[in-house]
């Protein structure tokens, strides 16, 4: 592990199987790979799903010719994952931040540079980065895309319970902070889609860095959901989200996950 401490990270928002090559660290006979991801992000192979891991195990073992140990563990936020990383007690060859998240670890020298196209050339295979479409590259947090390679997106809204919630009160964001429904809200328990909201509601931009706009809906946000929400949920951390529902009103959700 001391080897691994002194190795700066590969930042990803997702991962395809092939950029998981350039992590891995030679120990004996195999290699060895430390993932660290969000919680209920890949399959484990439960329930019939399939086994993201052991599938990567495999293709890993065809395309280089030598086996390799995962590591992999979870975390429930961005925070969570950046105060351990930060820290320096813990050490990872590919994480999975959140785009602000991935602009705050380049700027504090957090996040190593990756060699995606030198490992395309090492193996005579594809470079998935080409089917990267123009638009998610060059993003604000790592403009040179040089530090993390798009792999997913999603929007984040409300989903109600249909035996619960009165048609006329689904309104928009500002249903969390309804007074009829409080106690019975579940909302992310997250900085960034707790204070989102809030902007979303009041037509602020999620980037605004006014700080007259954020101390107005920092209190509006805090103090308004002091009263409605019953559980802050930490994502990938909790009981499955689609079980809670139907035991309260409304909660926060992104919306892959809302579908299902």
């Amino acid at each position: 592990m001391s080897w691994l401490k002194s190795k700066k990270l590969l930042a990803f928002l997702g991962v395809t199987l092939l950029c998981l090559l350039l992590a891995a660290c030679a120990a004996g006979d195999r290699d060895e790979l430390y993932i660290y991801n969000w919680g209920e992000y890949l399959a484990d192979g439960t329930r019939g799903t399939f086994d993201s891991l052991e599938g990567f195990q495999e293709y890993y073992r065809d395309l280089t010719g030598r086996d390799v140990k995962i590591y992999y563990t979870t975390y429930p936020s961005n925070e969570d994952m950046y105060a351990k990383i930060s820290s320096g007690t813990s050490a990872y060859d590919v994480i999975f931040p959140s785009d602000y998240m991935v602009e705050r670890m380049i700027r504090e020298g957090l996040l190593g540079k990756i060699r995606l196209e030198e490992v395309c050339e090492e193996y005579g295979t594809e470079c998935y980065y080409d089917y990267i479409k123009d638009e998610f590259r060059g993003l604000y947090y790592d403009p040179t895309d040089e530090y993390s390679v798009p792999y997913t997106y999603g929007r984040v809204g409300i989903i109600t319970n249909a035996n619960k919630v009165d048609e006329e009160d689904k309104t928009g964001w500002d249903m969390l902070w309804n007074e009829k429904y409080a106690g019975q809200i579940l909302q992310f328990n997250n900085s960034r889609d707790g204070f989102a909201t809030a902007q979303y509601l009041m037509g602020y931009n999620v980037n605004s860095t006014d700080p007259v706009q954020m101390d107005y809906f920092i209190n509006f946000a805090v103090l308004g959901f002091l009263s409605t929400i019953k559980v802050w949920l930490r994502r990938g951390a909790d009981l499955p989200k689609q079980k809670l529902v139907a035991y309260v009103d409304a909660m926060l959700q992104k919306a892959a996950e809302a579908a299902f």
